[in-house]
């Protein structure tokens, strides 16, 4: 009761959004796709929502969750857009590998996942326009998975205090990189 949410910008003023699925979770069969979005402090779009179809695998469920999270937060930087800001990449933290190669290259080779070339050339059509930039980023710091399953203890406080604003998502994505770059050696 006594958290509130608290919104803010990096700058130069940018998308950064964080987009999840979870694979099969439903009686039916169908997964379920949590989006969080924003500026880089608080999380200004929220979504969770059961897929509209049934897919084969995880990574299908991953990639077709990438492209209904990925509508509302382009719709977001084309606001910016319009209101005469000059807008990089939207930056889309996903932690599915096999997603983000499937939706880079453009179309599949595995005969799998032919039968989703559509969604594969959208987001793919997308990157290359420079409307959105798609990032890996470690399951640990995965913002949307409090949007596609439950989490509890020490995990769901953090990411509550994230999606929150209380501190930037960038910084958080930065830490992580550079703690694994440090683990490495």
């Amino acid at each position: 009761k006594s958290e509130t949410l608290t919104l803010g910008a990096e700058l130069p003023l940018q998308v950064f959004a964080f987009i999840d699925s979870s694979y099969g979770v439903h009686h039916n069969g169908r997964g379920q796709t949590g989006v969080t979005a924003g500026y880089g402090l608080g999380s200004t779009l929220n979504y969770s929502g059961i897929q509209r179809i049934v897919v084969k695998s995880s990574s299908e469920g991953e990639l077709v969750g990438l492209s209904d999270g990925l509508s509302p937060i382009l719709g977001m930087r084309n606001f910016l857009v319009a209101q005469g800001y000059n807008q990089p990449p939207a930056i889309i933290f996903h932690d599915n590998i096999s997603a983000i190669t499937m939706a880079t290259k453009g179309c599949s080779t595995s005969k799998r996942t032919r039968h989703i070339n559509i969604r594969e050339f959208w987001i793919y059509d997308r990157i290359k326009s420079k409307e959105c930039e798609l990032r890996h980023c470690k399951t640990k710091i995965m913002l949307a998975d409090a949007l596609t399953k439950p989490t509890q203890g020490s995990l769901q406080r953090w990411q509550r205090y994230m999606l929150l604003g209380c501190e930037s998502i960038i910084h958080v994505v930065a830490d992580a990189r550079t703690y694994d770059n440090e683990q490495a050696k």
